[in-house]
């Protein structure tokens, strides 16, 4: 929600502006996580750097309304996106979040928003992306049942591991895709003024 109130006080901004100060200020909060690290709870919270994966979505979206992207060669993006993730969490020491993950994410979603031609998306790709709101806001839900209804049977071992990943994701999936078409969409349209 914090992303969230930045954004809205940015609107107020000449539309140029609005987003290079959203990232700007997410970049300035972030630093001062990282440099001073406070304990005071809102501000340890308001300091995270693992906003900056907002600032990434930010710039994200301003290059593909800038059509700065190519819009091909999505998938060598992804596939860098998806060794990166790999390779940054398996270094012996820890990154800051938004290194170890945030930049492969930003990689896999830039692929697809970036390098690649929306014409030739198949539909389930442009479903996902149309529900990838929903997908924000209910995957928890999904990760949250699975842990308690799932987790308990599966043995301790990496292959079990990597099946609740793939399980919990696919689920998430298909639970935000239900999520966009049952829920957001019906509510978007009973939004709209009446002509």
């Amino acid at each position: 929600m914090f992303f969230y109130a930045i954004y809205a006080a940015a609107l107020a901004l000449p539309k140029a502006m609005g987003s290079l100060t959203v990232v700007g200020a997410i970049v300035s909060l972030s630093a001062v996580g990282l440099i001073f690290m406070p304990d005071f709870t809102p501000l340890t919270f308001w300091t995270n750097p693992t906003m900056m994966a907002f600032a990434f979505g930010v710039l994200i979206a301003r290059a593909d309304l800038a059509e700065l992207g190519p819009r091909r060669g999505g998938l060598p993006v992804l596939v860098l996106g998806l060794v990166s993730l790999v390779i940054l969490n398996a270094v012996p020491f820890e990154l800051p979040r938004f290194v170890s993950s945030g930049l492969p994410a930003a990689l896999i979603v830039s692929a697809p928003v970036l390098f690649s031609r929306q014409s030739s998306a198949p539909r389930v790709g442009l479903l996902l992306g149309d529900a990838s709101y929903a997908l924000y806001l209910s995957h928890r839900f999904v990760l949250r049942s699975a842990t308690l209804l799932l987790l308990p049977y599966l043995p301790s071992t990496a292959p079990a591991a990597w099946t609740f990943v793939v399980v919990v994701s696919l689920a998430a999936l298909l639970a935000s895709m239900g999520v966009y078409l049952w829920v957001e969409i019906p509510m978007l349209r009973a939004m709209k003024p009446a002509r």
